[in-house]
């Protein structure tokens, strides 16, 4: 999520300074989403990030971003409600269920039968 309106991006791409919150949803990619990626926003001092892991079905937040880590986290579950705070002003609360429950987040797809295991028909 940046801030200011599509128009103030027509000639430039946001930088880390218009970024207010970054969202990443995870279940192949948990270690490098929370390690690398956490670090690399607070390195750019993004206020807000939030983590899916799928695996779990929790979000955690992290906050405060400074040196290079976030000071502060919080991770919600399922049935909870996140209030959602924007340059220090609750804008609203989602439903981590609803977001979690959305179609278009990507599904675990069921396990494939190797071609050994199957017989073939003659």
């Amino acid at each position: 999520m940046v801030r200011g309106s599509r128009g103030d991006y027509y000639a430039r791409h946001p930088g880390p300074h218009d970024v207010a919150l970054v969202v990443e949803v995870a279940d192949a990619t948990l270690n490098r989403d929370r390690i690398l990626k956490k670090r690399i926003y607070a390195e750019a001092r993004i206020p807000w990030y939030w983590f899916f892991n799928l695996k779990t079905g929790k979000l955690e937040t992290y906050y405060e971003p400074e040196a290079g880590v976030y000071k502060k986290s919080r991770t919600y579950d399922a049935g909870e409600a996140v209030p959602v705070e924007l340059e220090g002003e609750l804008t609203g609360e989602i439903s981590v269920s609803k977001i979690l429950s959305s179609p278009s987040l990507p599904r675990q797809a069921p396990p494939s039968k190797s071609p050994r295991s199957q017989k073939k028909a003659h």
